[in-house]
């Protein structure tokens, strides 16, 4: 087999996540190696990611490995996906790469940004690319709240149930909450103040930072203490302090492999 580094961009409205699955249902990879197969003329392919994005998320580089009967010249493979992948799924560069690189145990950091606008009125053009929530928070409690996920914690409060993992601690090197001028971000004509949340981490676990920005919300709308969100980072016991956020609004930023 010949193994390809590939990072991909896509908007995952339309998709049951990045996983394939059984049945039916659309998902990103189902997308891809379906690709790989007519670019192959073979069903000896596989493509395997550095993590799941849920129904509904959004990758601006996601990362893959692709493995292939025969060689190609990457710039080739990088022009022939894009001729067979939908207009929502985009390949921004390939690369030759040995065949036990592994995308999720080989990644030093993960980073996701979460951007949402605030307000009655509700942007009809972007409704699919944004989260919009109706209340008024405290900035200045989101960015207290924002800054206590940063260290390593036990995150068993902060994940759905999903596949089953070894450990639920987790390292976050960086947490941040600002607000995004128009000339960094892509979403420059929407005639609202636009918010970020990110976090860059070791790693994430199933909704965990969908679960983050709700406890945030909440913290920012009173609705509960900062003291709460630092207990549960903390507690051995099992409890949800808040919903999670919408998937609309969350984007895999990036994947790096070195330190």
């Amino acid at each position: 087999m010949n193994s390809y580094q590939a990072i991909f961009s896509y908007l995952g409205t339309r998709y049951q996540g990045w996983q394939i699955q059984p049945g039916d249902a659309l998902t990103v990879q189902g997308e891809i190696l379906k690709a790989l197969k007519k670019i192959c003329k073979s069903s000896e392919v596989a493509c395997l990611g550095s993590g799941r994005t849920d129904s509904g998320v959004h990758a601006l580089r996601q990362v893959a490995r692709l493995d292939l009967p025969f060689e190609i010249e990457a710039s080739k493979l990088v022009k022939a996906l894009n001729s067979h992948l939908p207009k929502d799924i985009r390949t921004l560069k390939a690369v030759s790469c040995p065949e036990d690189f592994h995308p999720i145990l080989h990644a030093k950091n993960k980073t996701y940004e979460y951007y949402f606008i605030m307000g009655k009125e509700v942007t009809a053009i972007l409704s699919d690319q944004l989260s919009h929530i109706k209340y008024e928070l405290d900035l200045e409690q989101v960015r207290k709240c924002t800054k206590l996920f940063e260290g390593e914690f036990d995150f068993h409060n902060f994940q759905n149930q999903g596949t089953p993992v070894k450990t639920t601690v987790r390292k976050i090197f960086k947490a941040q909450f600002d607000e995004i001028s128009p000339e960094t971000h892509p979403f420059s004509f929407v005639n609202h103040r636009i918010y970020r949340i990110s976090f860059t981490g070791s790693g994430f676990l199933k909704q965990m930072v969908r679960l983050m920005v709700g406890a945030i919300w909440e913290v920012g709308r009173g609705k509960i203490e900062l003291e709460l969100v630092e207990k549960s980072l903390v507690s051995p016991e099992s409890f949800k302090i808040a919903p999670c956020a919408p998937p609309n609004g969350l984007y895999l930023k990036e994947v790096k492999y070195e330190a």
